[in-house]
Formats: C-alpha cells, structure tokens, sequence
C-alpha cells in the first residue's frame, strides 16, 4: 500500500517539475515574448507583455506622517477638560387662577349665561365663547362653568 502511494505522488510530481523547467527556460529565453490579447472599445488588441510593463506608472511611495505598515501607538496622552453646559429653557410664566366665583348661572339651553364675581370685586354677566381678561369662557353648563387660563381648563363650581 505505501509503494503505491509513493509511485502516484512521483507520477504527479513528475509533470509539475517538469512544467516549471519549462515555464524557467521560456522566460530566460530571449527571442520569445508573452503576448496578452485585449478588447479596447470594441476592438481587439494584441499587446505585447513587457509594452504593457512600459506604459504602467511604477508607484512611488511618498512618506507623508505615518506609515501605513506600521503598527499604530501612541506617543502622548493628551488629555482635553471638557464641563457639562446647562442649556436654560426659558421660563414660562405660569398664569395664575384668577380669584373667580360663580354669582349665579342663568340657564336656557340654548344661550346659558353665567354672572361671574372678578377679582377686582365687581360682578359681570358671561356667555360662551367671550373672553374676559386673561381668560375665556368655554361653556356653562346647569352646576358650572368651565374657563381656559392660557391652555389650562379651569371648572369653576357653585
């Protein structure tokens, strides 16, 4: 079983070695040249290998910092202070409840109407929808009166 294991690698050996003589003496001699076939704009090419050679740039490696193939350290520690900055939101006013009291509610279901004691002591007759000062009434209903103080309801109660 070893004998026939040695003879297949020598005989697949055999034509490998014998192919790299022959690919070492076709480029060490002379007289041939590897030709490579190219389509250029729909157009076949034939051009020889070392024109090719010609024609290609070589690239010229300029340093500029650090080099690409090195491995990456670092020198210094550079520490930076940073501090935490409080952006202030504007402060809101905050509307304050005006001192309002239901007097009375005058109620008829299609125009209901609420007396309304103010803050300043006087007394006024409302009906939805009007504004009085810094608020305005949204509906009256049989026991209340609902208001808006800036985006705020208020239900104002006997």
């Amino acid at each position: 079983m070893r004998k026939t294991i040695i003879i297949l690698l020598v005989l697949i050996a055999i034509p490998l070695y014998s192919y790299n003589v022959y690919v070492l003496i076709k480029g060490s001699l002379k007289g041939t040249q590897e030709t490579s076939t190219m389509q250029i704009n729909g157009k076949k090419a034939t051009v020889s290998i070392e024109n090719l050679r010609n024609i290609v740039e070589p690239v010229i490696f300029v340093k500029k910092g650090r080099s690409p193939f090195v491995e990456f350290t670092v020198t210094e520690k550079t520490t930076v202070e940073t501090r935490q900055v409080q952006i202030k939101k504007p402060v809101k006013a905050v509307a304050e409840m005006p001192k309002i009291t239901i007097n009375g509610i005058m109620w008829n279901p299609q125009n209901p109407l609420a007396m309304l004691g103010l803050p300043d002591g006087s007394s006024t007759v409302v009906k939805a929808g009007q504004k009085i000062g810094e608020f305005t009434v949204k509906k009256i209903e049989k026991t209340r009166v609902v208001v808006m103080v800036g985006k705020r309801e208020v239900v104002l109660t006997r």
